[in-house]
């Protein structure tokens, strides 16, 4: 089942929308997990976000973030920043740009994605394929919202 969530950062409101393996939405294969920005723009996940909540899917709230003070999503180029200071950048980077032909969603989501959200599937996979535990993703994004902070 394609799952669908609200975040609201800042004044904006998103949907992440999380495509299991095996299933398609809006043109896309799963799995994977992608952000639409504006349920309003152009696009085929768009439209498929569109589609699906006049169809009555239901939209979850956001999650809360797996501990007190660990944000529930962060700037990609912040998270990138703190994979960068805490030494794992390099090989995330090489290993997600290779993917480029075999897994589209997730080479586009990160050179060009907008946010990495903490519950996503997307840094689950990476977690798991760097083994990095619940406590190490937690302080990457910690330090990534200070990151954008200062930076930002």
């Amino acid at each position: 089942m394609i799952g669908l969530r609200y975040h609201t950062p800042g004044n904006t409101k998103q949907v992440e929308v999380t495509i299991p393996d095996g299933e398609t939405f809006g043109g896309f294969p799963g799995p994977t997990t992608m952000v639409v920005l504006d349920t309003g723009e152009d696009g085929p996940l768009a439209a498929a976000v569109r589609e699906a909540l006049k169809d009555g899917q239901k939209v979850d709230a956001a999650a809360e973030p797996t501990q007190p003070g660990v944000p529930s999503q962060v700037p990609m180029w912040a998270a990138q920043a703190a994979l960068k200071q805490a030494g794992v950048y390099d090989a995330i980077n090489a290993q997600i740009l290779s993917m480029e032909a075999s897994n589209p969603p997730v080479f586009f989501a990160w050179t060009m994605g907008n946010f990495a959200s903490r519950q996503s599937a997307f840094i689950a996979t990476l977690a798991s394929q760097f083994d990095m535990d619940d406590a190490h993703i937690d302080a990457v994004f910690v330090a990534a919202d200070q990151i954008a902070q200062v930076a930002g």
